[in-house]
């Protein structure tokens, strides 16, 4: 079993691991996006306007490879669920 602090340093994702993903060419180009804000101050709520140019099963696993979670909603909105990387996940995005 592990101790708790080794649990939090094991679902810290770094700056440099966020970098590494091209979150704009996945959710179909700057272009692509109207709208995108911090929610809660976990989530990423970004705004589509063609939910077909977002490479859903790709975003879903780059997301789950630095333990976030994404997925459409409510038609053409994408949730991205970053923890405390959610403001510069937002920045990248805008």
């Amino acid at each position: 079993i592990q101790s708790n602090e080794k649990v939090k340093t094991n679902l810290k994702t770094t700056s440099q691991d966020h970098s590494k993903i091209d979150w704009l060419g996945l959710i179909g180009g700057k272009s692509n996006i109207e709208s995108v804000q911090v929610v809660s101050g976990t989530r990423v709520r970004i705004a589509v306007k063609n939910v077909s140019s977002v490479q859903i099963d790709h975003l879903k696993t780059k997301s789950n490879d630095l333990g976030y979670h994404a997925d459409i909603y409510s038609g053409n909105i994408v949730h991205i669920i970053a923890g405390t990387n959610a403001q510069a996940l937002m920045n990248t995005l805008s």
